[in-house]
């Protein structure tokens, strides 16, 4: 899992989406459904994270820290996308465990209720 804050934002990696959530807002930006976890397709992701409108309208001259799991080798590569934005990045697996406990189970309660209020 990845996530972005704000200094106040989050990347959450689902199983096939790749999203970025703001842990204090919980506002959530989707950049993609991808059947992988490799370090391109994350590279890609986080590329279109900062080329999103809703990032650069409304968070791009702010602070932001990407929280990450996992991902280390590539963290070069990442900070050089980010950096220009004024991003940084820590690997931190208690954290995003954290974190994505209660993501998880809010986008979960939504799926269950789209589902159930369709029947």
């Amino acid at each position: 899992m990845i996530f972005w804050r704000m200094q106040h934002g989050g990347i959450v990696y689902m199983q096939e989406r790749i999203a970025f959530v703001d842990v204090y807002s919980e506002y959530l930006i989707i950049t993609g459904i991808e059947t992988d976890r490799s370090n391109a397709t994350v590279l890609k992701h986080i590329k279109a994270f900062t080329k999103h409108p809703d990032f650069t309208n409304h968070y791009n001259n702010l602070p932001f820290t990407l929280i990450l799991h996992k991902y280390k080798e590539v963290s070069e590569q990442i900070n050089q996308k980010i950096a220009p934005f004024k991003g940084s990045i820590i690997f931190n697996d208690p954290l995003v465990a954290q974190i994505i406990e209660p993501v998880v189970r809010e986008l979960y309660n939504n799926m269950v209720h789209k589902k159930t209020s369709h029947c």
